[in-house]
Order: structure tokens, then C-alpha cells, then sequence
């Protein structure tokens, strides 16, 4: 009978102790940070989407991404040079506007939303025409309207 209380008070100063030193000089475990997902652009890992045209709608942020495919060239082994635009809609952030109050600026995620990517090619020329536009209290925004684009391998 005391042989078996002493191996129970050993067992529960054991974990006792198990417990003190996993608390004490643990370090931190990181998963996502969540602030930073909400903000991401693109096909983020293990994402839960949504099917739409050309693209899909991330449900945990609501980012629309859209890829639309511009040329696709046959290359030699089975493969393909592509050229494609991407819209992603996940690009307004709020931030301080240095009085005091907050606004809706874009990152930098491209042109509002669209870039441009391709596999393989060696060149993109294009014409752009910029224009001004003017939010209402003072402020003006570029944007620019492509033209012209000629793509060469």
C-alpha cells in the first residue's frame, strides 16, 4: 500500500513537472496569420473556392481572381509559352491618412487589380494612354488604358 501511493505521488510530481518546463521554455507555434491571408492576392494554399468564368472567388477573403489567357504558343517537348492578364479584387486596404481619419487606398497589387503574366516570352510592347480621374475631395487618380499590345517569342 505505501509502495503504491509513492509511485503515485512520483507520477503526479513527473507530470507535475512535464507540464512546468513544457510551459515555461516552450516557444511560440505559429500557424497563418490571419491578418495577412485576409490580404493576399491570388491562389492562396488550400484556399476554399468558388467557381466563376475564367477564374474563382476565394470564400474566406472574397478575392476575385480571374485569369484571362491572351495567346498560348505551341513550343517544342508539348509545351506552351502563355500569356495571360490577371485580375485580382483584393487589392483596397484602410490606412491612417495623417489627420486623424481613415481611407481606402490600393496596394500594390499591379494596375488596381490587373497584371500581366506570361511563360516563355521574350518581349511585351505596348501603347498606353493615361488619364485622370478625380475621387470628389481634391484627390486625383492615373489610370491608363492599354493599346496596341504586340507579344514576340
Amino acid at each position: 500500500m505505501i509502495q503504491r501511493d509513492r509511485n503515485k505521488r512520483q507520477l503526479i510530481l513527473l507530470g507535475s513537472q512535464i507540464l512546468l518546463w513544457t510551459t515555461l521554455f516552450a516557444g511560440r507555434a505559429y500557424g497563418q496569420s490571419f491578418a495577412q491571408y485576409l490580404q493576399k492576392t491570388g491562389s492562396p494554399t488550400l484556399a476554399a473556392t468558388e467557381r466563376v468564368p475564367m477564374g474563382y472567388v476565394n470564400v474566406a477573403n472574397g478575392n476575385l481572381h480571374i485569369e484571362i489567357p491572351s495567346v498560348s504558343i505551341p513550343q517544342r517537348g508539348g509545351h506552351a509559352s502563355v500569356a495571360k492578364m490577371i485580375y485580382d479584387s483584393r487589392i483596397w486596404k484602410i490606412v491612417d491618412d495623417g489627420s486623424g481619419g481613415l481611407m481606402w487606398v490600393p496596394t500594390n497589387a499591379g494596375a488596381r487589380g490587373w497584371r500581366y503574366s506570361s511563360t516563355g516570352l521574350e518581349s511585351v510592347q505596348y501603347d498606353s494612354v493615361a488619364n485622370i480621374c478625380y475621387d470628389g475631395y481634391g484627390g486625383q487618380y492615373t489610370w491608363y488604358q492599354y493599346q496596341t499590345i504586340v507579344i514576340q517569342t
